[in-house]
């Protein structure tokens, strides 16, 4: 009896194993219990049946103890398990590669005709292995992989443990059975380091460690060869920890551009492997099919049409991704931040990946497939060319949950505060990545691949010193990066997009209802580019605000182009913009804007000390016309404002808040042009238009580079209102603006309640300092006249606002005596 069994366990085990015999293996057959010491695997065996990429080989597969026990009186419901101590598997990379294997056999592992006992028992099987230690070994870098307890055992389609008639789906009609097996293992250590020359300095590793995991492994089978008709596998994990220093993203970088170039080899591998597919879940006519089936006849088995797998993919999903990025303190660390860290935090990582999905296909049948895009953003092509249909490769990615959060500094006490955070618990960004290819065989053009990612609202708090950080983690890792590559469509979609820049208690806030960009080619681009260089950005109801809302909802339309020399962004509104301005939101504005510039020119500094040259960037914006209403905002709100809070001190003045909020100069602007290069902002406009039907309205140019202010006026008549110029005076508060402004040839038409005043200005220069002194030189006496009437103005209202505070401590003292008398 021990002799037979033996002879039969030998007859499936010696398909895998090397220099196996009889005498190796110790057989109780009464007890159901045997062992084998020391099994060496038979590595080309196992290439082909793992169906490995043609640039992996495997090198050595040994196992130092197999223990099975079999209860032979419950094989039909009860798994034959296999314990195995330890096993070692030794894996190398090879950029030559190896010859594929183009059978289209079934392999090895079945038995060669119909799904019977023998069939049944092995799918049915339960393996413990007590660690499994796999070494990957390539010319630039190497790594290991440890995983722990590792159990795997069939499961009911829920994912349950049960007897192992309800581990199987069968459908007779279709001629088809569906298995279910499970891996969980305890714990799991991934380690990697490159091994090159000029690396040889890095000393630690990279490192990935995650706590409870498991694999989901089902796959459909036909029930006249039992030949694996598709396939799914699931890598499930709790959580995944990590820290990164920038060394070991270098080594992180060098392992994907190997990878990458690997993975393009495999084209052609890729393309035999699709036809093989396609001739084995294609039934020849002589093929004996059960009774009363069908092509294309829909399951009768209601379970086994809600599992039934339509294609073969692959899944990863991990519930959390917790990366911690770290300058490598032995190095210098970081030039902005010395031993400075960030931290990333992804909840419900996932990825799906279906390499051969036939096009034009539906995909309800995908994981969460409402969540994808009906649009295709290539051009339309044919999906099948002389009677071959056309495939493609998907992978999709999704995240729930992100956040982003700045920069530490070691020995420094700073709040701990995202720079970058998802709005929105349903999906925080959806990117799909698809290829085009024909089965081997047809060599007909295909489209570029394409990318496109859905991005639902996200805030972006803008942190200089986390952005220059970043960036210089960034250069440093440049060139180790890989050039060049395919082409490739991009098409990004933003949903409520939303960025924030403080200064003090001043924050501004650039939003959009959405935001979408690609790099398909655009006849409007304005300056020429190679194709797929030039990215256009287009935003529905752009706003922006300084605390209150500066700029009304517009639509806009961008162009941005990226080189090694820096960037181009060309902005266009779509719509004439209404810009509302009071002083409180000028000075906040005027604030940032001066933070921006302090912030490009340290991107600079850090350039200069990463001995890269400095590159030039510039933001260009043309609009026909423009409409800006100035507003009155004097006295409390005023010193309000600039020590911190914006809103008004409504609950003592009432109604007075919507007084200081009077447009009080009414602006139109023509044919406006900003260019903001070097850190130089320059704005000209064509035509100031202060009445609706002035006919000589004067050019403006104004020009802003690091604090200093220079505003020239040419050419033209401007319409004032006393209350505007009052308001003007009242701008004149608060903290000192460094100006040069020259007005020539100005004709200045003062209204109010009196008779007009005309002041010919031929020329007028105002300057004002850092400590606000302001001066003005004139050479004409009607210069002086104007002077003179801002004196008047500025005094008038000087005494409106002391009468206003005393108003509103009278109005204090009387609500302060009712509320006593309330009380008593």
């Amino acid at each position: 009896m021990s002799g037979f069994i033996k002879n039969q366990l030998l007859k499936h085990l010696s398909k895998f194993a090397k220099d196996l015999t009889p005498d190796k293996i110790q057989l109780s057959a009464l007890r159901g219990e045997g062992h084998l010491n020391n099994l060496i695997l038979d590595e080309q065996v196992l290439m082909g049946v793992l169906d490995l990429p043609t640039w992996l080989t495997l090198t050595k597969a040994v196992c130092n103890r197999v223990v099975i026990k079999v209860q032979w009186t419950k094989l039909k419901s009860q798994p034959i398990v296999l314990y195995l101590d330890e096993v070692i598997v030794e894996v190398s990379c090879s950029s030559k590669g190896r010859e594929p294997s183009s059978r289209l056999d079934p392999p090895l592992i079945l038995s060669g005709g119909r799904y019977g006992l023998i069939d049944k028992v092995i799918d049915g099987m339960s393996v413990i292995i007590s660690s499994v230690v796999i070494n990957f070994s390539s010319s630039s870098f190497e790594a290991s992989a440890q995983l722990s307890r590792i159990e795997i055992r069939s499961m009911t389609p829920t994912w349950t443990v049960a007897d192992l008639k309800q581990c199987r789906l069968k459908e007779l009609q279709a001629g088809e059975v569906i298995l279910f097996k499970e891996a969980v293992w305890q714990t799991s250590r991934i380690e990697a380091r490159a091994t090159l020359e000029d690396s040889s300095a890095i000393a630690s590793p990279l490192r990935l460690i995650s706590n409870q995991s498991r694999m989901r492994f089902t796959w459909k089978r036909r029930l006249n060869d039992c030949s694996v008709v598709s396939s799914k596998l699931e890598f499930l994990f709790d959580d995944l920890l990590s820290v990164l220093t920038d060394s070991q993203l270098k080594e992180a970088l060098l392992f994907g551009n190997e990878l990458r170039d690997l993975i393009d080899r495999e084209a052609d591998v890729k393309k035999m492997k699709a036809q093989a597919k396609l001739k084995r879940n294609q039934r020849t006519p002589g093929e004996s099919a059960p009774s009363g089936w069908r092509p294309g006849r829909s399951p009768s088995n209601a379970a086994f049409q809600q599992h039934n797998l339509q294609e073969s993919s692959l899944h990863l999903s991990i519930q959390q991704v917790d990366l911690h990025l770290c300058a490598d303190a032995d190095s210098g660390g970081n030039v902005v931040v010395e031993g400075g860290a960030m931290q990333l935090l992804i909840k419900d990582f996932a990825v799906d990946h279906y390499p051969y999905h036939p096009s034009g296909e539906d995909k309800s049948h995908w994981e969460r497939a409402g969540e994808l895009s009906a649009e295709t953003p290539w051009p339309e092509s044919p999906t099948a060319h002389d009677g071959v249909r056309r495939m493609e490769s998907w992978l999709v990615l999704r995240v729930q949950s992100l956040s982003l959060f700045g920069v530490s500094q070691p020995e420094v006490r700073r709040s701990r505060h995202e720079v970058l955070s998802s709005r929105r618990t349903e999906r925080a960004c959806l990117l799909e990545y698809v290829e085009f290819y024909f089965p081997q065989g047809c060599d007909a053009p295909v489209p570029l691949p394409s990318v496109q990612i859905h991005v639902d609202p996200w805030t972006v708090r803008f942190d200089p010193l986390s952005v220059r950080w970043c960036v210089a983690i960034a250069q440093s890792l440049s060139e180790h990066a890989r050039q060049g590559g395919d082409a490739i469509h991009v098409s990004v979609r933003l949903a409520k997009p939303k960025v924030m820049l403080s200064e003090g208690a001043s924050t501004l806030r650039l939003s959009a209802l959405s935001v979408s960009l690609s790099n398909a080619a655009s006849a409007d681009c304005p300056f020429p580019s190679p194709p797929l260089t030039a990215w256009q950005l287009r935003g529905e109801h752009v706003r922006l605000e300084v605390d209150e809302t500066v700029i009304d909802p517009i639509p806009v339309r961008a162009w941005l182009q990226l080189s090694e020399a820096g960037g181009r962004v060309v902005v266009e509104p779509l719509a004439t913009p209404r810009i509302r301005l009071h002083r409180g939101q000028f000075v906040a504005l005027l604030a940032l804007v001066q933070r921006v510039q302090d912030f490009v020119g340290h991107i600079g500094q850090d350039q200069h000390a990463l001995g890269l040259a400095e590159s030039s960037s510039s933001l260009e914006t043309r609009l026909s016309s423009a409409s800006v209403d100035v507003c009155l905002l004097a006295g409390p709100r005023i010193r309000h404002a600039e020590s911190g809070s914006m809103a008004s001190d409504s609950s003592a003045d009432g109604g007075l808040s919507a007084a200081l909020h009077t447009t009080l100069l009414a602006l139109r602007l023509d044919n406006v042009s900003l260019l903001w290069q070097g850190g130089t902002l320059d704005l000209s406009v064509d035509a100031v238009h202060t009445e609706p039907d002035s006919t000589a309205p004067p050019t403006l140019r104004l020009r802003q580079s690091g604090s200093q202010q220079e505003i020239t006026l040419q050419g033209g008549q401007l319409s004032l209102r006393t209350a505007a110029l009052e308001a003007l005076s009242a701008w004149s508060d608060g903290p000192p603006l460094p100006l040069v402004a020259s007005v020539t040839d100005i004709l200045l038409r003062i209204t109010g309640d009196a008779a007009p005043i005309h002041v010919q200005l031929p020329s007028l220069l105002v300057t004002r300092d850092q400590q606000g002194v302001l001066a003005l030189a004139a050479n004409d006496a009607d210069s002086l006249l104007l002077r003179t009437r801002l004196d008047e103005a500025e005094r008038r209202l000087r005494h409106l606002e002391h009468e206003r505070e005393q108003h509103v401590d009278t109005i204090r003292k009387l609500q302060e005596q009712l509320r006593k008398q309330t009380f008593h």
